[in-house]
């Protein structure tokens, strides 16, 4: 895990050394074990900070040369396949003109060389991982990136006067000299509503995020100019296997043995490893499945506060003496939290509203001295742990008797509400129609229509939605579409992204079996009886029975969760006021309504919090970064 930069360039203006060091530079925090810049040409230049976990031997590190010193490589992520491929590559292939490769290390890194080297760009079709890299062709004068197929790793880019310019946060890129740092407000209506941009755009007009499972090709020209290319490799819809005709039994048994194998896979280390144990089901599966294959004692991590209610420490100790764990209950008192949130605001490369929580959990976790943490994100997609799993399936099939302008009055008679399911409920009374593809984006947005704070309240959204998904309704797999769209969307450019900057913000890798291709894949692909949620999880809770004990089964959802409605009457008030104020001065907020809604929240009319804590933390960023607001 590391941080990547680089630049490709027609022009000779620019110092590319001096660039891209500092770019590099920027990004230590998330490989503090190793930096290095190298000009491959007069067009290119590559830098690699990095975090040691596979191959520890400074011949691993990068940039990195294949051994014809003809292909060069930045590389972002783990390959967890990357030793079957290393003795596939080895093998002499029958009347075949390739040769083995003669492999220098033992790393990763030189597997994904190795591939390009064999099968050039569709090299990423072999690859199991989460990964960004960038290969340059110093004889083709020719750029090639790659990023993973659920979005786990992020490649930011931008693209101005015949320069091209790519790394894995988005800070780097602002403070170029010619990126233009101006605020996109295109993507204002997305970041209010779901508190993201989804790729390829980002908040700056300049500077984009490469869609996951998408290749980049960035080729001099004859007339010396860059020309591009831009390929997705891999989708949900293309690898769903057929499997309506599986019983249930088997189902379960194919369940558990790709989860054995996703969670096996991404053991290898060669540096400490532990996981997160929060005492939910998605972590409890993945530590009793460790315990499975490892000889000595899981080092589990369960970060708890001293707000009762918001407590789990009971299971997660309760699961920690089931699976034998060296167990660390770290206790975090609420002043001490509260004293990260400056912190956690200063580390963050791209605001969000769910952040600082994956900050906290990971700092705690690194100081306990562990480099690779195993997590449980991608479960509640995977297997319908949410509850608009169930509320959107019972809607969608209502939508033959229904009324909307009666929905749409029902809607009114229902007031501000200190629950989040009445409120998010009238917003989806408001749909033109109860059919899923019009449901979900609204079960995940945060405003209703009246009271969302833009004066364009009808702009565009980006939220990604391939109409090719539906063909998975008719199929009668409408449980498989709302986990498509929940992975490509909130999980994907909320949960991952956070994921991804938070931890790294700490030089601390994480890792996902939820996420595996051959589990999702497999699991999509299964029709919805098998995974309504009748339990909680029922098919992995029933595939997993020996390992998961009842009461975590059927103990009642939490997650990590902060006093921000609290803090933010009292201890951040004052931070909190000023942000809201500071915001509501820009020419596409409406301080009417933003200014009410703040009032009635300050006033306990409503506990919305939520609606808020967003829009501070983007207002915090625009400040810390000094983005022009136009």
């Amino acid at each position: 895990m590391c941080g990547i930069a680089g630049i490709f360039t027609t022009q000779s203006a620019f110092d590319l050394h001096n660039l891209c060091n500092t770019m590099t530079s920027a990004l230590t925090h998330r490989g503090p074990d190793f930096q290095a810049v190298h000009k491959l040409d007069d067009q290119c230049v590559f830098g690699h900070s990095r975090l040691k976990i596979i191959d520890l031997n400074d011949a691993a590190n990068q940039p990195m040369y294949c051994y014809q010193k003809r292909f060069v490589i930045v590389f972002n992520g783990e390959i967890y396949n990357y030793q079957t491929l290393r003795l596939e590559l080895q093998r002499v292939e029958y009347k075949s003109s390739n040769k083995p490769y003669p492999f220098q290390t033992k790393s990763d890194t030189e597997v994904i060389l190795a591939a390009y080297h064999r099968w050039g760009k569709e090299c990423v079709k072999y690859l199991d991982g989460m990964f960004a890299f960038a290969i340059y062709d110093i004889l083709k004068k020719e750029l090639f990136i790659a990023r993973d197929r659920q979005g786990k790793k992020p490649i930011y880019y931008i693209y101005k006067d015949n320069t091209f310019a790519f790394t894995s946060e988005i800070r780097p890129l602002i403070n170029l000299p010619f990126c233009n740092k101006t605020l996109n407000t295109q993507q204002l209506f997305d970041y209010f509503q779901y508190q993201t941009s989804f790729s390829p755009f980002t908040l700056i007009k300049d500077i984009q995020l490469l869609e996951a499972a998408h290749t980049l090709t960035i080729s001099l020209s004859s007339t010396n100019t860059l020309a591009f290319e831009k390929k997705r490799y891999w989708n949900y819809i293309d690898h769903l296997l057929n499997e309506d005709d599986i019983s249930y039994e088997d189902a379960k048994k194919k369940v558990r043995e790709l989860l054995f194998a996703a969670v096996e896979k991404r053991l290898i280390s060669d540096v400490p490893l532990g996981a997160f144990l929060s005492g939910g089901i998605d972590s409890s599966a993945i530590v009793g499945i460790m315990k499975r294959y490892l000889s000595t004692n899981v080092n589990t991590f369960h970060i708890t506060t001293d707000v009762q209610e918001l407590s789990e420490k009971e299971y997660a100790s309760s699961l920690s003496s089931i699976y034998q764990t060296n167990h660390h209950t770290i206790l975090l008192k609420e002043n001490e939290v509260l004293q990260l949130v400056p912190e956690a605001l200063e580390k963050m490369d791209y605001p969000s509203g769910d952040g600082i929580n994956t900050y906290i959990v990971s700092k705690a976790t690194k100081q306990q001295g562990i480099t690779v943490a195993l997590s449980g994100i991608g479960g509640d997609e995977l297997f319908a742990g949410y509850p608009q799993f169930k509320v959107i399936n019972k809607l969608h099939h209502l939508h033959l008797v229904d009324f909307p302008y009666i929905r749409q009055l029902l809607a009114s008679f229902i007031p501000p509400s200190f629950s989040r399911t009445s409120y998010r409920l009238k917003i989806l009374l408001q749909s033109k129609s109860l059919k899923a593809p019009q449901l979900f984006p609204l079960y995940r947005q945060i405003f209703s229509q009246s009271n969302l704070p833009l004066v364009n309240t009808n702009a565009s959204s980006f939220f990604h939605y391939n109409t090719n998904y539906q063909s998975l309704i008719q199929q009668k797999h409408l449980i498989s579409f709302v986990s498509i769209l929940e992975m490509d969307n909130y999980m994907q450019h909320v949960l991952l992204r956070d994921a991804d900057q938070m931890s790294m913000a700490n030089a601390l890798e994480v890792r996902s079996p939820f996420l595996d291709t051959a589990l999702v894949s497999f699991v999509l692909s299964l029709p919805d009886n098998y995974k309504y949620p009748h339990t909680p999880k029922r098919l992995l809770t029933e595939a997993l029975k020996d390992i998961l004990p009842n009461d975590i089964i059927h103990r009642k959802k939490m997650g990590f969760v902060l006093p921000f409605k609290n803090w933010m009457r009292k201890e951040l008030n004052s931070f909190c006021n000023q942000k809201i104020k500071d915001l509501s001065k820009y020419p596409f907020i409406n301080p009417k309504i933003l200014n009410a809604e703040w009032n009635h929240f300050q006033s306990q009319k409503h506990d919305r919090w939520w609606e808020f804590w967003h829009l501070i933390v983007l207002q915090h960023w625009i400040e810390k970064e000094n983005i022009k607001v136009e």
